[in-house]
């Protein structure tokens, strides 16, 4: 029975491939993924971006150090901002649940010599 060398080169190609890492188009891909994410939000004057996950608190706080003279109306920076009312209390997440551990009940500290008594008692004793 003969054998080839086709299985065995496969699978160096295939564990080439995974060592080089990914190919040129799914680093574009993911490129230009991080791209999009990156510059979610925009500052409409400066240009300056913000993530995606960038609080409208974070984004009032951008307006008033950066562009004093519109404070009034933030939403020409940041559209998002149109009704933002920098007074009112951000949404807290719920608070995590926290679960009471019983307590061990503590074990009858005996004595020393009690317990010796108690097992010299029970030395000569077998059991059938």
């Amino acid at each position: 029975m003969g054998g080839g060398n086709a299985q065995k080169s496969a699978a160096a190609r295939e564990k080439n491939q995974k060592q080089a890492g990914r190919s040129k188009e799914e680093r574009d891909i993911s490129k230009a993924k991080l791209e999009k994410y990156r510059n979610a939000t925009k500052c409409l004057v400066c240009l300056q971006t913000f993530m995606v996950g960038a609080k409208p608190s974070l984004l009032y706080t951008h307006v008033v150090a950066k562009h004093a003279a519109i404070i009034k109306t933030p939403e020409k920076c940041f559209p998002c901002l149109l009704g933002f009312d920098p007074n009112a209390p951000e949404p807290v997440a719920a608070a995590p649940v926290v679960v009471k551990k019983k307590k061990k009940k503590k074990v009858k500290e005996e004595n020393l010599s009690d317990l010796l008594s108690a097992g010299l008692q029970g030395v000569g004793k077998k059991k059938k």
